[in-house]
């Protein structure tokens, strides 16, 4: 039904067609280098003007909406503010572009709103918007207007020194966890059941900032790595199958309460580590997937996962990307970022078994050279990105495979570190313990240790050192 998919709020059948407000007339807010940034895949802080922001036109406060859409009729944008009407607001392209922008006067934070997109097929499509700020809590679908304004940090002290920390020669020790199963409120079965995670109540980013903090700090770690915050449609997939790429997920608060969570980490001495999926994103139909009705965000379909591949020889995907990772290191204060799935971008024929179904590049090879490759390869250019604005968090490179450096702070779970697992309790945590630094030879080091409950602290790292290319199946202590 029509309704579902707009919101998973209840929209009932209007008796009268309820009063049309046309987009306020105004000056686009996007210039033509964004424009033209945005396409070449430069726009490396797209989020501070694409999706939703308040404005205030003509002495008129409202809201100011900005979406990517090529080839498609129409765009409008429905909401509580208009009462879900589909003609109210429609938005116009900027500046002869595909990005189409608009003001709805009135609209206010906390309200629901999706975009209507009409393709050229005449088919009404129903989206959230790929830079909402806020996502209606699943199983809801829609985007919520929010800023991320209102939250006083108090970590300065923190932010000072780690601009002055080579995190590249001191240990890492990691405590890698998902936190909507890491406890749960109420009573319900122990570690035999085999749906715990849907068990209970999600403790809330407060309650995490006390609970799972103290634990963390307690045991030793320097780190904690969350599993995907972004918002994601189902509970099972852990946050890998993304649709809010710029919401922290609704079920445990909101963006101000996650970052109080991290604020209280680094009051504890703690960094914070997020995962980040831009391998690809799930299929649901209110996400990015045939955004505009056909392949835009993506370009095919993961033979393994069924999730939709990211399509990075686009210019506008990669500002996509590359803006999300500097969105959460600048606004939420994120001291590292762990890229999931990198050999599944950096190779063509990674998941085919089939020899007949195998493809090959340009030079008879198997790497993607649209993520691979240094033109545009989007490793590489979150690389760069944040070594310009953030070198105090990366100190050093290494390689995936030959000729192709990468950045070592995009941490890659199979070349960087080990995966160390904890005991039952709490039930979805892991520990990784990482020391990287260069030998002699000008190679990347790093520890494969026994947890930190075991008694493994920061400065026994030193005597157990594997090195990744060759020998890393054995530590040598």
């Amino acid at each position: 039904m029509m309704g579902s998919n707009v919101s998973d709020t209840k929209l009932k059948p209007a008796t009268k067609k309820p009063a049309t407000r046309k987009a306020a007339p105004h000056a686009p807010e996007l210039s033509k280098d964004d424009v033209y940034l945005f396409g070449i895949g430069m726009w490396e802080r797209s989020w501070e003007k694409m999706g939703a922001h308040p404005d205030t036109q003509q002495r008129t406060r409202g809201w100011r909406f900005c979406v990517w859409a090529p080839d498609v009729k129409s765009v409008h944008v429905i909401g509580e503010f208009n009462d879900w009407d589909e003609e109210a607001n429609p938005l116009v392209p900027v500046h002869t572009s595909a990005i189409w922008e608009g003001f709805i006067p009135g609209a206010e934070q906390g309200q629901l709103y999706k975009y209507l997109i009409e393709t050229n097929e005449g088919e009404k499509l129903y989206k959230a918007d790929p830079y909402a700020f806020k996502a209606e809590c699943p199983p809801g679908t829609a985007s919520v207007l929010w800023t991320l304004d209102g939250y006083k940090w108090n970590d300065a002290a923190w932010l000072k020194r780690r601009a002055g920390h080579n995190h590249m020669s001191q240990p890492l020790n990691i405590y890698e966890v998902h936190i909507g199963s890491w406890k749960r409120h109420g009573n319900y079965p122990g570690p035999m059941d085999p749906f715990p995670a849907q068990r209970g109540e999600f403790y809330t980013y407060d309650d995490l900032s006390v609970e799972l903090v103290d634990y963390v700090r307690d045991m030793g770690y320097t780190h904690i790595e969350v599993m995907p915050l972004m918002e994601h449609p189902f509970d099972g997939s852990w946050g890998y199958q993304t649709t809010g790429y710029y919401a922290a997920t609704s079920r445990y608060g909101n963006p101000q309460q996650l970052m109080h969570f991290i604020d209280a980490c680094h009051e504890a001495g703690i960094g914070v580590i997020m995962d980040w999926v831009p391998g690809g994103f799930c299929a649901d139909a209110h996400g990015l997937a045939t955004f505009n009705g056909h392949m835009l965000f993506e370009h095919e379909i993961h033979p393994n996962w069924g999730t939709h591949k990211f399509d990075f020889a686009r210019g506008e995907v990669r500002s996509f990307l590359v803006s999300n990772v500097l969105y959460w290191l600048e606004n939420f204060h994120v001291d590292g970022i762990r890229m999931d799935g990198v050999s599944s971008m950096l190779y063509l024929n990674f998941g085919i078994d089939d020899p007949g179904q195998k493809k090959f590049n340009k030079y008879g090879t198997e790497e993607d050279l649209s993520a691979a490759g240094r033109r545009p390869g989007l490793p590489l250019q979150v690389g760069h990105g944040l070594d310009e604005r953030h070198p105090a968090l990366h100190a050093d490179r290494f390689s995936v495979a030959p000729r192709q450096p990468r950045p070592a702070h995009v941490l890659d779970h199979v070349r960087l570190y080990r995966e160390l697992y904890l005991p039952a309790e709490p039930r979805r945590g892991r520990a990784r313990q990482v020391l990287a630094h260069r030998t002699h030879a000008g190679r990347l080091v790093a520890p494969v240790c026994r947890p930190a409950h075991a008694g493994f602290l920061p400065n026994d790292a030193p005597r157990c050192q594997a090195q990744l290319y060759g020998q890393r199946d054995r530590p040598v202590y």
